[in-house]
Order: C-alpha cells, then structure tokens, then sequence
C-alpha cells in the first residue's frame, strides 16, 4: 500500500452537530511524520547529526530539517521491497 503524503494520519472522525455534520480529517500524513521529527530532534539537542546543538539553529531550520526528514520517510516507505 502506498502512503500519499496528504492522507489524514489517523481516521476521519464525525461529529454531529444540530446544524450539519463536520468532518475533521486532522492531520495528513506528511504533517504528522514532520511533527514526530521535529518532536524527536527538540527532546535530543544533538539528534540532527552534526556537533551543532539544535538550540544554534533557526526555528525555520528545524522546521526544513522536519519536513525533509518526513519526506523522507515517504518516499522509503512507497519503495518497493
């Protein structure tokens, strides 16, 4: 199965309201693998692989970093084993 990197991460969950029902699809997919990254390299200040603690870069520096790192992730996960 292929992993698209808009998918919602987690099932759609309904929610009835008087007016109409809304559906909240969260998170995609590519945006809940970049928040897992960004989650694990903040809790260890060294984990982006270089001896410049983390604490040393731009807030737009990690977020990049995150997001290559999700994107990553995707594209091993779509190959073929």
């Amino acid at each position: 199965m292929k992993t698209k990197q808009e998918d919602a991460a987690f099932g759609c969950v309904g929610v009835l309201s008087r007016e109409e029902d809304v559906y909240n699809h969260g998170l995609t997919k590519r945006e809940y693998f970049a928040a897992m990254a960004m989650n694990g390299m903040l809790a260890n200040s060294y984990s982006n692989g270089s001896s410049q603690p983390l604490s040393e870069l731009s807030y737009s520096q990690i977020a990049e970093f995150s997001v290559r790192q999700a994107d990553a992730l995707i594209i091993k996960l779509n190959k073929e084993v």
